[in-house]
């Protein structure tokens, strides 16, 4: 009882003094996905989760995931997802490897349509709508088309915007198309006056992905994270600390929450959080961490209804709410900065200033940096470690601990 007692305060501990670990929870095959490559993460006007993978979609409802492939659900011709985007009227438009695959909201029917029929085969890398909710995508190696949701056609913008190896689109509120190439160049086009205003290259930065903000355009790249001026395409340097302290980012998404902070993803490092009141932190998987993150490489980025974030991974899907974060237990850990040594915890003891968490376990005492979240642990002697255990910490004036 002493033993639960000690590891329940414990984890109620970290959870108040240590705001750099998140409590994450993790979903795989064994959950009920249908494949583990996330490519896209969408929500409906009843709440549910849309999860697109490489093998089909997956539709959460909170317990369980339904699982819609070619397969089992009429309309559905491709099991490749790899973008997604809702409409003004609740409905949701999927890309695929075979062309635009369309959830009709009210009736519960999913229809698919192809930019021709010579192009069926067509692949639907990128998705957005402008301010009217019309929709637009950018095709694998033909360009960029407008999608009439009431004539159900496509109509072909490549003569406006000559360029074919767009990997993804983004509509800003003025409706201003931007998008980037495989070739890493930035194009500006004016859907309101339906003119090419500027490109740009920016020759050795590969860029990934656009996001909006409070008015301002971010670019992530393999380079970091970079302001994009509109209409000069001129492109900042931004985050400097991060990239101080953490070396170059390969950058895959962006996500700013006003009440929190600046959300990184990374292509192979985890999670960086930029937080309002609480400085850097870093989030990487562990596998001997049950709320750990998941997997380090992280494709995108999304927030629900309820304040819940998102992560598609290579490995699943992970979730964490920064503002609901309960109860956050740390166990043993193979690599010793992230975790305790051992599972075997008899007391803790915390300094006044709150900076440091002393851990006593089996054969180890564990100092826990409260604002960085870094663990360092003082071992026993090895000819003592047998049948130890550190049953009381104290800390005297002298700051000696007991």
């Amino acid at each position: 009882m002493k033993f639960l007692l000690l590891l329940l305060s414990l984890s109620l501990f970290l959870t108040v003094n240590s705001q750099t670990r998140f409590n994450f929870k993790n979903y795989t095959i064994s959950d009920g996905l249908s494949q583990s490559s996330i490519t896209t993460i969408l929500q409906d006007d009843l709440n549910g989760l849309w999860v697109g993978t490489q093998d089909g979609l997956n539709r959460f409802d909170g317990k369980s995931f339904e699982n819609l492939t070619s397969d089992n659900t009429e309309g559905i011709y491709s099991d490749y997802i790899l973008c997604s985007i809702k409409d003004n009227e609740g409905n949701l438009y999927f890309g695929t490897n075979k062309g635009l695959l369309v959830y009709d909201f009210t009736n519960d029917v999913f229809r698919s349509y192809f930019i021709s029929e010579s192009h069926s085969f067509t692949k639907i890398n990128s998705i957005s709508k402008d301010t009217k909710g019309d929709i637009w995508v950018s095709v694998s190696d033909i360009g960029v088309y407008k999608f009439n949701r009431k004539e159900a056609k496509f109509y072909s913008y490549s003569s406006k915007i000559p360029f074919f190896k767009i990997k993804e689109i983004e509509i800003s509120q003025e409706d201003e198309l931007i998008a980037i190439t495989e070739n890493d160049e930035i194009i500006l086009f004016d859907i309101t006056s339906d003119k090419l205003i500027k490109t740009n290259h920016l020759g050795k930065i590969t860029l990934n992905s656009i996001s909006f903000f409070n008015g301002k355009t971010y670019i992530s790249s393999n380079n970091g994270v970079f302001g994009l001026h509109l209409p000069s395409l001129a492109i900042q340097p931004l985050f400097k600390s991060l990239f101080k302290k953490y070396g170059n980012q390969n950058i895959s998404d962006v996500y700013y929450e006003n009440n929190f902070g600046w959300i990184f993803c990374t292509k192979k490092n985890g999670i960086f959080f930029l937080m309002n009141d609480d400085g850097l932190h870093h989030c990487t998987e562990d596998l001997f961490q049950k709320n750990a993150l998941l997997f380090n490489e992280i494709n995108s980025i999304s927030k629900d209804n309820s304040g819940t974030f998102w992560l598609a991974t290579q490995r699943g899907l992970s979730s964490f709410n920064p503002l609901q974060q309960g109860f956050l237990g740390v166990g043993a850990s193979g690599e010793k900065e992230k975790g305790i040594p051992s599972p075997g915890v008899w007391s803790f003891s915390e300094t006044k200033d709150a900076k440091h968490l002393f851990i006593g376990t089996d054969y180890a005492v564990t100092k826990l940096n409260n604002k960085t979240g870094v663990f360092k642990s003082y071992f026993f002697p090895k000819e003592q470690q047998m049948n130890q255990q550190c049953c009381l910490l104290r800390q005297s004036q002298k700051k000696k601990l007991w």
